[in-house]
């Protein structure tokens, strides 16, 4: 899903595509950034161990679906545009979370879902899905805004206080505990960050109990608990079983991993990986009209398919980028880049359990983001050590 637009997986392969060709015309260019050299040899490196276990295609496709975040990072390095632009598209985010926001609480409420109707698109588990096509899709969006709204808005604290409560309202009602997580993660970065101290912390935490106590009250969360709980009680949760195939795989291919493309991921679902077929990942499935085409859980994709070397290169160049942010001073010209940072946590944490570095409603648009700002922050010297920590 794109800025709360319904896409197709043929629109994301489009999006991809085109990302990928800016990126190979890029590489022409004769000042190419220093901190780029570093993606540059991850997806090669990954592109060859892939190329020589799985062939061409696999490889390429699996390659830039890997690491589509790091892809618009790398496009965002080289285009120049102003400091507000960062800002402006933050606030289009908070924008697309409060509409989410009051059509979920119009969906969950009054059953008015009209976007589910006339494109039934969206998926049959519990929780308020707003405009997207899932609860966990519209919860994380819906964190963006809300991030916006204490790091960067520069509303009275009325509007904020109103803004804030809509959105953790609708949160409440996803049921989704992801971005639930995601949303005390901000509250206790914000607090850490902005008023050093865990009291304050504390202070914060009445705004999102009262919300999220009211959904409980209605049983919303006491559903998910309890369905959790069967899930676990039985063996049959689909997430925790690949989780577990995963490692077994990383331990037996723990060097150079499986290769880009054939474990857990569109392309591994797309051109039916053997790879699955030998550790039975869909055998949780058997009985079901429909299967999913992923395990829907972005790291343990990855580090399957990378192997353990590359999973910590690959680590520690998100490290590199995301530091510079998360060292701003949050005041009102650096807020939207503590913002940044602040959400690209959000995406790596819970890329553990869902896919949010490969998908383009938000994670993407966050890395592109994060390429976009790079000039802001060399500008002010801000540095891992300066921002030759970025560079070889």
């Amino acid at each position: 899903m794109l800025g709360g637009i319904y896409t197709s997986a043929l629109a994301e392969v489009f999006i991809i595509i085109i990302l990928s060709l800016a990126a190979m015309l890029l590489l022409f260019q004769k000042n190419l950034p220093k901190q780029s050299l570093h993606i540059l040899i991850l997806v090669c490196l990954t592109f060859s161990i892939s190329l020589f276990k799985n062939g061409f295609l696999v490889a390429s496709l699996g390659t830039f679906f890997l690491f589509k975040s790091l892809i618009c990072f790398f496009v965002g390095l080289f285009l120049v545009t102003k400091d507000s632009s960062v800002r402006s598209t933050l606030r289009g985010i908070l924008f697309i979370a409060l509409l989410s926001s009051v059509y979920s609480i119009v969906e969950y409420h009054f059953g008015l879902d009209l976007i589910g109707h006339i494109f039934n698109l969206k998926d049959g588990r519990i929780g308020a899905k707003g405009l997207f096509f899932n609860a966990n899709q519209n919860g994380l969006v819906m964190v963006c805004g809300f991030t916006y709204v204490l790091f960067v808005s520069e509303k009275s604290f009325t509007q904020k206080l109103c803004a804030a409560l809509v959105l953790l309202y609708g949160i409440s009602l996803t049921g989704s505990f992801q971005s639930l997580g995601a949303t005390l993660f901000v509250v206790a970065f914000f607090a850490l960050k902005k008023m050093k101290s865990v009291s304050s912390f504390i202070a914060l935490l009445p705004i999102i109990i009262i919300p999220i106590a009211a959904v409980y009250a209605m049983g919303l969360y006491g559903d998910r608990i309890e369905s959790f709980q069967r899930a676990f009680d039985t063996g049959e949760y689909f997430r925790f079983k690949a989780l577990i195939i995963s490692f077994q795989i990383l331990s037996e291919n723990w060097l150079l991993g499986t290769g880009a493309g054939t474990f857990g991921g569109a392309i591994a679902g797309i051109t039916d990986s053997p790879i699955h077929a030998k550790y039975n990942i869909w055998s949780h499935w058997v009985g079901y009209e429909n299967r999913p085409t992923t395990i829907d859980m972005y790291w343990p994709h990855a580090w399957a398919e990378l192997g353990l070397c590359l999973t910590l290169y690959y680590i520690y160049i998100l490290m590199r980028i995301i530091i510079p942010f998360i060292k701003q001073k949050l005041n009102s010209q650096e807020a939207d880049l503590v913002c940044v940072g602040c959400l690209l946590i959000v995406i790596c944490i819970t890329s553990l359990i869902n896919l949010s570095m490969e998908t383009a409603f938000v994670g993407l648009l966050l890395f592109f983001l994060a390429g976009l700002s790079q000039k802001r922050i060399s500008k002010k010297g801000l540095t891992t050590k300066s921002l030759e920590k970025l560079e070889l």
